[in-house]
């Protein structure tokens, strides 16, 4: 039974010679990865952590400022819209105002022609009333006292037509 105790002894000092020589050559080295892998993992995670962080950030603020310039647009829009009614009813406004000037200058053209038609119907009418008057009493005034008598004469009817014109 020594013998096998021996054995037993022997096998069991190489088992811990064998651990002793595992733990310094395999177990350290081995530990020391799985501690660098461990460490390189949760420094990945923190940077994809920091990373995730910075990527909402710049997400929000491009939201940010997407929305500021769509106010912007919005703001620019609506200013160009003002811009086009004022501009519009300054348009309209001028038309309206030119087309009163050429109301007003035609309607004051139709005037002077009606009293340049009625200044040339009035001498035509004197002229043929001198005419008239000559050949009826056949005789001969100058033509000066012919045309104030004819002058005077209208003017009593103009008088009378305008009184009649208004009533």
């Amino acid at each position: 039974m020594l013998n096998l105790n021996m054995t037993f002894v022997a096998t069991l000092v190489n088992f811990l010679l064998l651990v002793l020589i595992l733990r310094a050559v395999l177990y350290r080295p081995i530990k020391n990865v799985i501690r660098e892998r461990a460490e390189t993992v949760e420094r990945l995670r923190r940077e994809a952590e920091e990373d995730r962080a910075a990527a909402a950030a710049l997400r929000a603020e491009y939201e940010q400022r997407l929305a500021e310039a769509r106010a912007e647009a919005a703001s620019i829009e609506e200013s160009a819209h003002q811009e086009a009614d004022r501009k519009f009813d300054e348009i309209v406004a001028r038309a309206r105002d030119e087309a009163r000037r050429a109301h007003d200058a035609l309607r004051e053209e139709v005037e002077r022609e009606r009293r340049r038609a009625w200044e040339e119907l009035r001498h035509l009418v004197i002229d043929t009333a001198i005419d008239a008057a000559s050949r009826v009493v056949e005789r001969s005034l100058d033509s000066a006292d012919n045309r104030r008598i004819v002058e005077e004469f209208l003017a009593e009817m103009e008088s009378g037509g305008s009184d009649r014109q208004n009533a």
